[in-house]
């Protein structure tokens, strides 16, 4: 028995002297000279070293990790050393990164900025159905009667032949009847445009125009030997509201010979 635990602890002795090297307080594995800044020194072509593998729960609870003590997480596939200056473990996985902490508290909400520029505007859409008609509205108030209308326009029946008359003082040179019925009571006005000539030097004549013998428009005196145009213009009168006598008449004085008129339009309103 005895040679049998001597035999085991040389052979023992041997191997391990032949695959580890402790020199200059160091250790190397793999090397008979470690390197001098290397507390182990482990040398291989065809293997790597395995530190202990932990999950997240399990490297989390480790007490009082040492500054730098190094695990690797086999939940997140990482290796995974302690600072304590952070109280916490840092992924070398996310180099230079820490683990992402809680999210922050919502900030204040910020001032609101400056409008933009509007944009163009859209094109305009398809016209939409036409509603429903609505509600006929209430009649509104009668408005103020508006004025009448032209009345009558008459061309007397001699015209373009010339009236004459040869003696002194007023003479009808024609006649006919209106029905006045139709314009209304108050606001009448007539018109009347021709022409008219004297016979010879020294003779003076006018025209007049009478509703029921009763002049209502007397022209200027005229002395021309040739014809010449007249108007008389608006000339308000009194509705006599009926059938009623209109007469034309000239009148000469001086050394007679021929007053001559001729009536283009009589209007009635």
């Amino acid at each position: 028995m005895k040679k049998f635990i001597l035999i085991s602890t040389v052979f023992l002795t041997s191997t391990v002297a032949h695959k580890l090297t402790a020199q200059n307080n160091n250790v190397g594995i793999g090397t008979l000279t470690p390197n001098p800044s290397a507390v182990l020194d482990l040398t291989a072509t065809d293997k790597g070293i395995l530190v202990p593998r932990l999950t997240s729960v399990q490297r989390v609870a480790i007490t009082n990790p040492a500054n730098g003590l190094l695990v690797y997480d086999t939940d997140s596939s990482c290796f995974f050393y302690y600072r304590i200056v952070l109280s916490s473990w840092v992924s070398l996985c996310t180099t230079g990164i820490g683990q992402t902490g809680a999210t922050g508290a919502t900030g204040a909400t910020g001032a609101t900025g400056a409008t933009g520029t509007t944009g163009v505007t859209g094109i305009t859409g398809a016209t939409g159905v036409t509603g429903a008609t609505g509600a006929t509205g209430s009649t509104g108030a009668t408005g103020a009667t508006g004025s009448a209308g032209s009345g009558h326009t008459i061309s007397l029946s001699w015209s373009p032949s010339w009236a004459n008359q040869s003696n002194t003082g007023w003479q009808g040179v024609g006649a006919f009847w209106v029905n006045f019925s139709d314009l209304p009571l108050s606001g009448n006005e007539m018109r009347y445009t021709g022409e008219c000539q004297t016979g010879g030097s020294g003779v003076t004549g006018q025209i007049r125009v009478l509703i029921n013998g009763n002049p209502i428009w007397t022209s200027a005196s005229f002395t021309n030997a040739t014809y010449s145009s007249f108007d008389s213009g608006l000339v308000s009168f009194i509705n006599p509201a009926g059938l009623s006598l209109v007469e034309i008449q000239l009148e000469g004085t001086g050394a007679v010979s021929t007053v001559s008129a001729r009536f283009n339009t009589i209007t009635f309103k």
